[in-house]
């Protein structure tokens, strides 16, 4: 009878192994992962560390040890079909919402203020509570027209009018607390589905 012992190492072992097992230098390489970021059940070509910052956030280690041999990363996010996407709606003016479906959407904050610069526009400004993506501060936009043009080129959310009630500043919001129930609810439920942000 022998003693398991579980001692420190074991980690950096298993890593060296897969990166072992990663053979192609140049070339492209399908890896599908499941993840709570990033474009569902189709392939996106992650070329550099930028476009994984921007489908992935650099946080799934099977795309980052397939490129590190210099291949381009074909990644494909499986998932159930049951995540929804993370929202929220200011009733008949407007509604963000994450870029893709996923509990990840529950860790952007957002605020609409005037604008420093200009006092006749706003500045939407959207940040990530886990730090991963850099605080967009660049959104300086006339009308709410303008806003769903200039969100397109976030990497966590997108802006969508939803009728002709003026919109108001907006100090950032809470999605932690919602995040919370929707986690007590999921491991109730079993099902990985999110209602969104507080707004």
């Amino acid at each position: 009878m022998s003693i398991q012992r579980v001692r420190p190492g074991g980690y950096v072992e298993l890593i060296a192994l897969a990166k072992a097992r990663v053979v192609p230098v140049t070339g492209r390489v399908l890896i599908p992962y499941q993840a709570e970021w990033g474009a569902v059940n189709q392939a996106m070509d992650m070329a550099d560390t930028s476009e994984r910052l921007k489908e992935s956030g650099l946080q799934v280690d099977e795309l980052e040890l397939a490129s590190e041999t210099g291949a381009t990363v074909v990644g494909y996010r499986v998932t159930s079909g049951l995540e929804k996407v993370a929202s929220v709606s200011v009733t008949d003016s407007y509604m963000i919402e994450a870029r893709y479906p996923g509990l990840r959407g529950n860790d952007f904050e957002y605020m609409i203020r005037a604008s420093l610069v200009d006092a006749s526009k706003k500045e939407i400004i959207v940040r990530d509570t886990k730090g991963i993506y850099d605080t967009e501060t660049t959104f300086t936009v006339s009308d709410k027209v303008s806003a769903e043009e200039a969100l397109k080129k976030s990497n966590m959310v997108r802006f969508k009018s939803t009728g002709v009630v003026a919109w108001t500043d907006v100090a950032y919001t809470a999605p932690r607390e919602q995040c919370l129930v929707q986690r007590q609810s999921r491991r109730q439920t079993g099902v990985g589905s999110l209602t969104g942000w507080t707004g």
